[in-house]
């Protein structure tokens, strides 16, 4: 499903769409914590460089989740990204410089809603394995989770050209 509306988000909304390998929400961008070790640029290279890991997806942000009954994630309702929490511009320029080597044609989207904004972020299988700059690990999404990457999956993934 492309997703190029806040119809579409409605709609991921209505019919309860949990979240999969392919498919992401995020309530707003990751932001430093109370934990002064705590990186949001690097939590953000990790979402998009597992997805471009896997076979690609969307992460919706400006998107926030509930549980749902069968234990899932599913959307629950929009929260828009205030413009001065983020940018287009911004955003890929984040992407751009912590993900290595960089992912091409990430695609951003930015849909105005209420007084914020809501950003779908599509990228892409990647044709070979992208790292995170900041951790200098590969991550990779399966199902609903993010997990470090095995020395085997790595491998295969910087093979995918090859196949």
């Amino acid at each position: 499903m492309d997703i190029i509306s806040i119809e579409d988000i409605q709609s991921l909304i209505d019919n309860s769409i949990d979240e999969c390998t392919e498919l992401e929400y995020k309530r707003a961008f990751p932001k430093a914590k109370d934990n002064p070790k705590y990186n949001w640029k690097e939590e953000l290279a990790k979402d998009i460089s597992a997805m471009a890991n896997a076979n690609g997806g969307t992460i919706i942000y400006g998107l926030s989740e509930k549980a749902g009954a069968n234990g899932h994630s599913i959307p629950d309702v929009i929260t828009p990204v205030q413009p001065s929490d983020m940018s287009k511009d911004q955003l890929s320029q984040l992407i751009s410089s912590n993900i290595s080597p960089k992912i091409n044609d990430v695609e951003i989207l930015v849909l105005p809603y209420n007084d914020g904004n809501v950003f779908i972020v599509n990228i892409p299988k990647g044709s070979t394995a992208h790292q995170n700059k900041l951790s200098r690990l590969y991550y990779i999404r399966r199902n609903a989770t993010i997990e470090v990457m095995e020395d085997y999956e790595i491998r295969d993934v910087m093979n995918r050209q090859n196949n």
